[in-house]
């Protein structure tokens, strides 16, 4: 090609590769490093600071991320300042007054990202005073989950005057920080002075608690920073603190359906005039089916009473009306066994069915449990329990253990061997015949048979336990590896036996004002949840293992306070 053609190529080639939209490099290890803080003015800790502008410098190019969310500034300036970056250089324009005398902390949290792979500064902090000195008092801790006592990240830490009667559901606090990823925190420079302290969850980045979706917790006791120096352990727990109240009553299908906002944790239904109502739980804890066992009324006044977990309470008064016609279906009326268990070293027999409607009658001639051809066990109404709140109907009975101990020693020997001449032939099966329970619509339940596994010694265990302390009200519980409650008892000292191996947690629940349950508090009123003490094993974790066959002793939960 000769020169004449070659330079025009060239310059073309420069010129529109110049113009071209600059990207970053491809191919090579994903970067995770960073933006590292060059300088910032003013610099750190200044005091006499009478500026408006802050500029931070770094070594790469920049990214802001949701900055008027993540950027904290303490005391608060309003919602009027402005954050922008110039390529390596982030600045924020106060656009207010400073206040005269006043130490000022801008906490970052994760506004400041690189360009490329959106990695955040984190922990980034600048402090300064518009008067001749900081402000240097600090409070630090740890936040946990009550529940799980896992150690939290990314919680929020704040602090609010102890006379400031602004809400922490509705109005963001003076002082913030976050949590590492151990679960600690630290506030730094802090005027003297008497403070509320509290986490949470924060999801929304709104600087408030929604306590409806967020965890949170608080300490009831205002801290003294003057003072009180000791780390705080704060343990958060999902706790809805809004107001109860019923928000939708009317009829679905054959039953009448009231709905509350959130879970009941107890409630009591009646009627004007008095009438014998049937209703229970529907699909979760916010909603009372009641049904129609009056057909000849248009309608009918309940009164209903209720409580939730945070103490929450309720007394309204509804008017139930039931849909009437030939067209209308009721559901089918189910029932399942949710619990079928032989303890063969007590001889105890535990049935526990549910239903999906309120039962109005039972038949216990038409359940029993079939040990064999020849042998069948039978149940009276003395061996009955029914829960009306969950529908549930328990049957319980301790039979001699000789019907189910196999391999068993006599005194006088060893184990006998089992006789291969018998024709008896092995049942172990519980029959719930046909109508033997009928619902408030007057339906049968169904024919079942289920076969029951009996648990012999060789392969159940023991967890023996116990708690020091002078508190005169404890409950100690028994739960899966998942938190399910499985037993429970207010000795200090006992175990609980005949457990299949597995993986369990023992807790022992401070219940100090003695109502027999474990009550989570209520930010409203200033009180703390009931504490929970776990038992932990060698390697300081709550689960324990238990093997088949096995007693396992248990370190001693202790309770100082």
């Amino acid at each position: 090609m000769k020169l004449k053609y070659i330079l025009p190529v060239i310059t073309w080639i420069l010129f529109f590769g110049g113009c071209a939209r600059q990207t970053s490099p491809t191919g090579g290890p994903k970067d995770t490093i960073p933006p590292k803080l060059i300088s910032t003015n003013p610099k750190n800790e200044k005091t006499n600071f009478n500026g408006t502008r802050i500029d931070l410098e770094f070594d790469e190019m920049l990214n802001l991320n949701a900055a008027k969310e993540q950027v904290i500034i303490t005391p608060s300036i309003g919602k009027d300042y402005e954050i922008t970056t110039k390529r390596t250089t982030v600045t924020i324009d106060l656009n207010a007054t400073l206040d005269p005398n006043t130490t000022y902390t801008i906490n970052f949290r994760e506004a400041i990202q690189d360009i490329t792979e959106r990695n955040p500064v984190r922990d980034l902090k600048l402090a300064f005073s518009t008067g001749t000195y900081l402000d240097s008092l600090s409070l630090e801790g740890k936040v946990t989950d009550l529940i799980t006592t896992k150690e939290l990240k990314d919680i929020t830490v704040a602090l609010q005057h102890a006379n400031d009667t602004l809400s922490i559901m509705k109005h963001p606090s003076f002082y913030f920080t976050r949590t590492d990823a151990k679960g600690n925190f630290k506030l730094d420079y802090i005027k003297p002075g008497v403070y509320q302290l509290y986490a949470y969850q924060d999801k929304n980045k709104n600087l408030t608690v929604d306590s409806r979706n967020e965890t949170y917790a608080f300490i009831a006791k205002p801290i003294d920073l003057r003072k009180d120096t000791a780390k705080l352990h704060l343990e958060t727990i999902r706790l809805d603190t809004r107001d109860l109240k019923v928000t939708s009553a009317r009829p679905f299908g054959t039953f009448f359906n009231i709905k509350t906002n959130k879970n009941l944790r107890s409630y009591k239904l009646s009627s004007t005039p008095q009438n014998e109502l049937s209703y229970y739980y529907g699909e979760d804890q916010s909603n009372i089916r009641v049904y129609n066992t009056f057909p000849d009324l248009d309608s009918l006044q309940l009164n209903l009473s209720a409580t939730d977990s945070s103490g929450s309470t309720i007394d309204t008064t509804l008017y139930a009306k039931f849909r009437k016609g030939a067209n209308i279906q009721k559901d089918k009326f189910n029932m399942s066994i949710e619990e079928a268990k032989i303890i063969a070293r007590t001889g105890t027999v535990t049935i526990k069915y549910k239903f999906n409607k309120p039962v109005n009658s039972f038949n216990l001639d038409s359940v029993y449990f079939r040990k064999d051809t020849l042998t069948t066990l039978t149940f009276s109404s003395k061996d009955a329990d029914w829960d009306p709140a969950t529908n549930t109907f328990t049957l319980q009975k301790t039979f001699d253990k000789k019907l189910f101990l196999i391999d068993q020693p006599d005194a006088d020997g060893p184990p006998k061997p089992k006789d291969t001449t018998a024709t008896v032939k092995t049942l172990n099966e519980l029959v719930t015949r046909k109508a033997a329970f009928i619902s408030v619509e007057n339906d049968s339940s169904p024919s079942v048979k289920q076969r029951i596994e009996i648990d012999q010694p060789s392969i159940l265990s023991e967890i023996l336990y116990e708690v020091k302390t002078r508190k005169q009200n404890i409950i100690v519980q028994l739960l899966t590896s998942d938190y399910k409650l499985l037993r429970q008892s207010t000795k200090a000292k006992g175990s609980f036996t005949d457990i299949p191996a597995g993986n369990y947690i023992v807790r022992c629940l401070i219940d100090e004002n003695n109502n027999g349950a474990w009550d989570p508090g209520n930010y409203n009123r200033k009180q703390e949840p009931e504490k929970l003490i776990y038992s932990r094993n060698p390697k300081g974790e709550v689960v324990h293992s238990l093997k088949a066959n096995w007693e396992l002793e248990l370190a001693p939960m202790w309770i100082t306070d």
